[in-house]
């Protein structure tokens, strides 16, 4: 049996060539007997000893018992201090139970150690980089690491394991560099999320790399074996980096440079930089289109919604232009999106979030030009990954999982057709792999996945009287003037509902007597009434959202003026925040007139409020809070704000603060029921119940018992589909809870990014459960092109 097939049939990892000694193997968890393993990883107290498999070592966790953590440690001589980033290839079927998986370095009498998440169930692989580590004690240094130990921390009381496959150490031929320096303190924040983007974008390819900043360059942090560089955000490297910079691409280095405005870095690099350019209108720069002078195994068409770019061109004939921008229609217009030079690539702006998958062999395929060590890495991981579907670990598993609801599906010859050509698939790309052929071992790898997708769809039915919404958070539909071409496709994708955001604490999208015009409402018109006249017209219902309390898109001279009313929230800091104060009667009453305005104007199905809530535990300690909180007590609180933030008035203060959320929310129930009782009142909430309810004064479950709402949306955003079981499960038992919980689903959230096949399987588990609805977050391009299409040949099949 080929190397390959074995390796699948197993579950093994796929064996990874070796580029110039660059990966050390720290453990392959490969022990000829239980003795062996034991003698070479102990056990600490109270700690089950490790376990012999094949292909692996197991590290049991009964955390059903009374176990707050467990370990195990291995001791051995190492000298890791060229080593820039350590890789723990694991799985775990079961991460609920583990708070965090950690990774210790012993030297001296210290360690070098970092805690991390597992943030699905299956195969991953977890990185680590010495830019991010932490110390206890006093160690000695890299070069005198004298044994390594495995931690994992218990986050509830359930039994589960890992199985450890293999603990590398990596000298990286790539580098992430974080604008620092380079950076104003405005953009600094920009610059750290930029490169974040990035090294996930790598870590999800497969590609290991090291992460530096502008110091690092500057100290000659590009020596060490670096042969690509990727400044991700670094808008104005001082001389010094560009120094180090120049030097690095005369010994052969080569830059991958985002949106830089330095013009020595763009003459380095043979472009000629423009000016700074803002979109004309939304959607002018949605994408980037490639020609065929592309590297290979870069798509040909990448989704990103830009608002601005900085113009370029090439400098000199050495240099040339790649891709350009288009619009939202995927028509190309003049503006250069990326240039490649001999120095390599230039971005006329950041990488954002969106198209993740393409964006990741994008990359891939630039960095491959210059490292042959790139492409075997990518196509690795993919042969690994594509095979899975939800909460199936393997390609095996996913086929013998589907094999007996195929016999009796509704769409049975589609998905027995789809299975086949899966199966042909698979083979196709393993003989790519063996023949090194990488990038077509990648392209099978999604297609692979996409068969399995549809096949995991088309076995779904769909369920009656589902309520099915989408928010969106633009409040302008997929873009502007685009409400009726976004709600036929809602329509058409068996959605019953769209969430549109038109009215903020400070802004509406529509003309408003209480608080400003917005921007968008300015240039493309009422988006409520345009949102409503789609929708209806393809029977979906409209809940208008209803941002409450932040300020965060309201203009700068209406915030100044709340402010010198002393209407805004302080912070325990004493720090004024940009959100009203919600116990301010004035306060209420404008968020209570805006409300009143819209239902008294508009025919919308329902009101949804967001941020129905105070932005955390730090606030609101206002003289106006003060004051009336004393009134509700009858007495003085004595020391302010720490008698009511951690003091001896903590539990009575956080009591008080939910309790005058509640107040408005019924105070907004009333005023529905007196305007057109057949309105429906939602809200979004903290999926952490109750305890959102002492932090932020959110006590949805009170007013699901009390009937103040008619259904609330938990942002039930996580990866791990059984995390978001229990979530479910937690929220379906409250009093009131039966019907009226629509769990949200955070396909692109910040706190989850879904691919269609885990929406399908959480979309599952929430009917399992019988909750009478879901809601998507939200309606972007990511839906859109992958998401929707998936659903509706299933779930949510008309």
């Amino acid at each position: 049996m080929p190397l390959l097939v074995l390796c699948a049939a197993l579950g093994l990892p796929f064996p990874l060539p070796l580029f110039a000694n660059r990966v050390q193997t720290l453990d392959e968890f490969r022990y000829p007997s239980q003795a062996k393993a034991e003698a070479a990883w102990t056990a600490g107290r109270n700690t089950p000893a490790v376990v012999v498999e094949t292909g692996a070592l197991r590290f049991p966790c009964p955390f059903s018992e009374d176990y707050e953590r467990a370990s195990w440690d291995r001791e051995l001589a190492l000298d890791l201090s060229r080593e820039q980033v350590f890789q723990l290839d694991l799985f775990c079927a079961n991460p609920m139970a583990i708070r965090s998986v950690a990774l210790y370095f012993k030297s001296g009498a210290g360690w070098y150690l970092w805690m991390s998440p597992l943030r699905e169930a299956g195969r991953q692989t977890l990185v680590f980089s010495k830019k991010t580590v932490s110390t206890e004690g006093a160690p000695a240094g890299w070069n005198r690491i004298s044994a390594i130990r495995i931690g994992v921390n218990r986050a509830a009381a359930l039994d589960t394991e890992l199985r450890l496959i293999r603990l590398t150490a990596e000298v990286c031929s790539i580098a992430v560099v974080q604008g620092t320096l380079s950076a104003p303190a405005d953009e600094k924040n920009a610059a750290r999320n930029a490169a974040q983007r990035i090294s996930r974008r790598l870590n999800e390819a497969g590609i290991a790399h090291a992460a530096l900043d502008d110091g690092d360059v500057i100290a000659g942090g590009l020596n060490a074996g670096v042969r690509v560089a990727i400044l991700a955000y670094n808008p104005t490297p001082p001389a010094s980096e560009i120094k180090a910079l120049t030097r690095f691409v005369k010994d052969g280095g080569k830059l991958v440079v985002f949106y830089s405005s330095e013009p020595a870095l763009a003459e380095l690099m043979k472009v000629r930089l423009g000016g700074y350019a803002t979109a004309q209108e939304h959607g002018q720069w949605s994408g980037f289109a490639f020609n065929r002078s592309t590297p290979e195994g870069v798509p040909d068409n990448v989704f990103q919604e830009s608002a601005n770019i900085r113009k370029m061109a090439p400098a000199d004939e050495s240099a040339r232009v790649i891709a350009t921008w288009v619009d939202a229609g995927g028509f190309p217009g003049r503006d250069a999106a990326w240039i490649q030079s001999g120095n390599g690539f230039w971005m006329s702006h950041i990488l954002l979030d969106g198209d993740d998958d393409n964006k990741a062999l994008m990359l891939a395929g630039f960095l491959g030009v210059y490292d042959s060590s790139v492409w075997p890495a990518v196509a690795a991981r993919a042969l690994s990954a594509s095979g899975k579907i939800n909460s199936c670990f393997s390609y095996e598993e996913t086929v013998r999982e589907f094999s007996s609801p195929a016999r009796r599906a509704s769409q049975k010859t589609d998905v027995q057709r789809l299975l086949q050509e899966a199966d042909t698939t698979r083979q196709s790309m393993i003989e790519d792999y063996n023949k090194r052929h990488y990038p077509a071992a990648v392209r099978r790898g999604r297609r692979l996945k996409a068969l399995l997708t549809e096949a995991y769809s088309r076995l779904q039915d769909p369920r009656a009287r589902e309520f099915r919404g989408v928010w969106n958070h633009s409040g302008l539909g997929l873009i502007p003037g685009s409400w009726r071409a976004s709600c036929r496709l809602l329509s058409e994708s068996g959605m019953t509902a769209v969430f549109p955001n038109v009215l903020w604490a400070g802004s509406a999208h529509y003309k408003s007597r209480i608080v400003p015009l917005s921007t968008p409402g300015r240039l493309y018109g009422d988006q409520l009434q345009q949102c409503l006249d789609a929708a209806h017209a393809y029977r979906l219902e409209v809940h208008a959202w209803k941002v409450c309390w932040n300020l965060d898109n309201a203009p700068a001279s209406f915030v100044d003026r709340l402010k010198k009313a002393g209407r805004l929230q302080v912070s325990s800091e004493g720090r004024t925040l940009d959100w009203l104060c919600p116990t301010n009667p004035d306060n209420i009453a404008d968020e209570l007139g805006a409300i009143r305005e819209l239902l008294e104007a508009y025919a919308v199905d329902g009101l949804h409020l967001d941020y129905i809530r105070y932005p955390g535990s730090h606030a609101c300690f206002c003289k106006g809070c003060k004051a009336r909180f004393e009134q509700a007590l009858e007495q003085t609180v004595g020391l302010w704000p720490e008698s009511a933030r951690n003091g001896r008035f903590s539990e009575a203060y956080a009591a008080w603060r939910a309790g005058q959320i509640t107040a408005f929310v019924k105070a907004v129930h009333d005023e529905i029921r007196r305007i057109n009782p057949k309105i429906r009142l939602s809200a979004a909430v903290y999926g952490n119940y109750p305890e959102c309810a002492k932090t932020l004064g959110q006590d949805w479950g009170q007013w699901l018992d009390e009937k103040l709402v008619d259904f609330v949306c938990p942002m039930t955003y996580f990866n791990d589909p059984a995390t978001f079981q229990l979530a479910l499960r937690k929220h379906l038992a409250l009093p009131g809870a039966k019907g009226r919980i629509y769990p949200g689903i955070g396909v692109t959230a910040l706190e989850s990014r879904l691919a269609p096949d885990e929406v399908i399987e959480q979309i599952g588990l929430l009917r399992d459960q019988r909750a009478a609805g879901f809601m998507l977050f939200e309606l972007n391009r990511t839906l859109e092109r992958e998401t929707l299409p998936v659903l509706r040949l299933g779930p949510t099949r008309e």
